[in-house]
């Protein structure tokens, strides 16, 4: 709703595409940093079927709601005043 009330529409028309390209930047990035993580010690490391499951959730919620989400907050943002901040 704020999007759409504060968004110009050329602006909010593109944000798919930026989402999509976004994700695309992330790709590389968070392959390597997932060759880092392994469970905690003291934990069993998860079924191979298991880790397929949690593959294709994850993938499916980065490729709607996060990509998107995040290129409209910068949107958002930007469309926005710049507030003094105070600082104590």
């Amino acid at each position: 709703m704020a999007a759409a009330s504060v968004l110009a529409p050329d602006r909010l028309a593109g944000a798919g595409g930026r989402g999509r390209a976004l994700r695309e930047r992330a790709r590389a990035p968070a392959a390597r940093l997932a060759e880092t993580m392994a469970p905690p010690a003291d934990r069993p490391a998860p079924a191979e079927s298991d880790l397929a499951d949690i593959a294709a959730l994850a993938g499916r919620f980065a490729a709607g709601p996060i990509a998107g989400m995040v290129v409209l907050g910068h949107e958002l943002r930007a469309s926005l005043p710049e507030i003094p901040r105070h600082r104590p």
